[in-house]
């Protein structure tokens, strides 16, 4: 597995792929391109992008070795076709944190409230690890 545990070693791992698939045109690919900017390594990474129009097509880039990595929202690579290295370090991380709120006119707040209670509910938390992502 590419060892990407610190932000030197990212940086090594990233400029050893000939191709890495992405979507620049996303607001992921807005950090990415962040990220490559602060590794020092924009330039670099501008030859060895592959930008895909959907995620579904990063994971089909990296499973048909059109690109050797694929860097994108960790919930959205999972596919039994990829070895998930794992996230970024922390260091160059930005989590997204969504929030639940039921309307105050909402015509079926005690459904809003179930469904609210649903997501925060241990069987909800499984589903959002096994999807990548951290349960609130």
């Amino acid at each position: 597995m590419p060892d990407i545990s610190t932000p030197e070693a990212l940086k090594r791992t990233l400029l050893a792929a000939r191709a890495v698939a992405s979507i620049p045109a996303s607001a992921t690919g807005a950090r990415i391109a962040e990220i490559y900017a602060e590794l020092g390594i924009a330039a670099g990474m501008a030859a060895r992008t592959r930008a895909q129009p959907g995620p579904k097509q990063i994971a089909e880039a990296v499973a048909s070795g059109e690109a050797e990595l694929g860097l994108f929202l960790l919930n959205v690579l999972i596919d039994p076709r990829l070895a998930i290295v794992g996230p970024v370090p922390a260091e160059l991380q930005r989590e997204v944190v969504y929030d639940l709120a039921v309307a105050a006119k909402a015509s079926a707040p005690e459904v809003a409230r179930a469904f609210v209670a649903h997501l925060l509910s241990p069987v909800a938390a499984e589903v959002i690890r096994g999807r990548g992502m951290q349960p609130g």
